[in-house]
């Protein structure tokens, strides 16, 4: 008796088993959902191209599948089930948005997928031919990148400082790319000392300045800081350097949701000794606001929380740089 009830359970895992294999090999599963987006950062002038031909499914041909788009991702389709998996969209106001993607197949089983990007207000070129995106946020117009300029805005050229003894005891102005690393300058632009914010040759494209420690208070009040926190030194107010840090890039869990586009990354910056410090940790940016012969006050954004540190430094660090404009 007690070997017919084995073999029984047997043939039973072995029926579920042929089972499990004929359902995945013959049932239908719901289609695959992914898409592309041209160019992947873009202004309000902008004709975004969506692309979702890659999709697939195990018994319909890609052409035969349906697709539908949501543009903010706010629960409500904007375009009907088609089979045409390609679409073009141009948003009118800058933002960061969550596209939403749902692919149909014949038997009606449905998968979505979404990506999420910015749009910015316009672009911004130096006297070197870099070009930046620039954000509003409140009353002011920001670079949504930081500066990467060589050259002063009458076109002379800015000492480019490797040595770590020589830019220690540099009196002019200076920069150089983290590491002396002319890779990371895409992403984190170039780190500067404050002798080249200061310079009376320009360092800002034409019609855009350095912000003052005033102007960088404006901003962070716009963001939620009170007056008071905001003219207060160390880490000041609560969530406002998350609105203005990227959506990655940032170590462990400190990414922001770049509520206003400014899109602050993690490119640390120079010690006065030379060396480089906190890549993917700290966000730092020059003010043009001096507060003495040797320091001046500059702002950084951490990865550990969404507050805003205001202090003054010694002109020697290097940090980077964010324009607003005149």
């Amino acid at each position: 008796m007690e070997k017919i009830i084995i073999r029984s359970s047997l043939a039973l895992i072995a029926l579920t088993v042929l089972s499990c294999k004929m359902i995945d090999e013959f049932c239908n599963k719901p289609p695959t959902a992914s898409f592309t987006v041209s160019p992947t950062l873009g202004t309000i002038d902008t004709v975004f191209d969506f692309n979702a031909n890659s999709n697939t499914n195990n018994q319909d041909a890609t052409t035969d599948l349906l697709v539908r788009w949501d543009w903010n991702n706010d629960g409500t389709y904007d375009t009907n089930y088609n089979t045409t998996k390609t679409a073009t969209h141009r948003y009118t106001a800058q933002g960061t948005y969550t596209v939403k993607l749902e692919v149909k197949d014949s038997e009606g089983l449905t998968y979505t997928t979404t990506k999420t990007f910015t749009v910015y207000t316009g672009i911004v070129t130096d006297i070197d031919g870099n070009s930046y995106y620039t954000v509003q946020i409140g009353g002011q117009l920001w670079m949504a990148e930081n500066l990467k300029t060589t050259s002063y805005k009458n076109g002379e050229a800015i000492p480019n400082v490797t040595d770590k003894v020589q830019w220690s005891n540099i009196t002019t102005g200076s920069y150089c790319s983290y590491y002396n690393d002319e890779s990371y300058v895409s992403m984190y632009g170039m780190l500067y000392n404050w002798l080249a914010v200061s310079d009376n040759r320009g360092l800002a494209p034409t019609s855009w300045h350095i912000p003052s420690d005033a102007e960088w208070k404006e901003l962070e009040m716009y963001l939620g800081m009170s007056q008071s926190t905001a003219g207060k030194y160390s880490w000041r107010g609560t969530e406002e350097s998350s609105k203005l840090k990227s959506t990655n890039g940032w170590y462990e869990n400190g990414n922001g949701t770049n509520e206003y586009g400014f899109s602050a990354l993690p490119g640390g910056y120079r010690h006065i000794n030379g060396s480089f410090v906190n890549m993917s940790s700290y966000a730092t940016f020059w003010s043009s606001t001096e507060t003495n012969s040797n320091n001046a006050f500059y702002r950084s954004l951490s990865y550990y929380d969404g507050k805003v540190y205001r202090y003054d430094y010694n002109k020697h660090y290097g940090f980077c740089v964010r324009c607003i404009k005149d």
